[in-house]
């Protein structure tokens, strides 16, 4: 168990942490050619840069809104979507949590029935949230046909 930890949390860690920066010569715009072992930016008098799509260090970097929000509703189902999503996560983790509990329990009836409970706890817990959803989304349709 110890192991797998280690491995997941090196995983995780090289996943999130590694990020590779694309950075080279760009001269009027364009590539300049492999700075590999060969001479520099400097010997081309070209500009650094950190991406090849820009032909200098210097502007200012302006970033869109990933949450394209008119109104509230819309917030509202984004939010649920996302949340969602984290329940199937959780829902398929604690899926295979069981099935592991279960095909390791080698004869041991405690952890069969522990791993069988999780696995039915977690599908009754998906028919929860999933039956919540769908009661929730018929209201709000309803209400919005009403309201029209």
């Amino acid at each position: 168990m110890k192991k797998l930890l280690i491995f997941l949390s090196l995983t995780f860690f090289f996943l999130f942490t590694s990020n590779s920066v694309y950075a080279g010569c760009t001269c009027n715009g364009s590539p300049a050619p492999a700075l590999t072992d060969g001479p520099t930016c400097q010997s081309y008098s070209c500009n650094w840069t950190d991406d090849y799509s820009s032909g200098s260090q210097s502007g200012s970097v302006t970033l869109d809104n990933p949450i394209q929000v008119n109104d509230f509703q819309t917030l509202i189902g984004k939010v649920i979507a996302a949340a969602l999503g984290l329940v199937g996560s959780l829902a398929l983790a604690m899926f295979i949590y069981g099935g592991f509990t279960w095909m390791t329990a080698m004869g041991n009836s405690e952890k069969v029935k522990k791993g069988r409970d999780t696995m039915v706890w977690a599908a009754l817990g998906l028919v929860v949230i999933f039956s919540a959803y769908g009661l929730v989304r018929f209201v709000l349709n309803n209400a919005l046909q009403l309201k029209q």
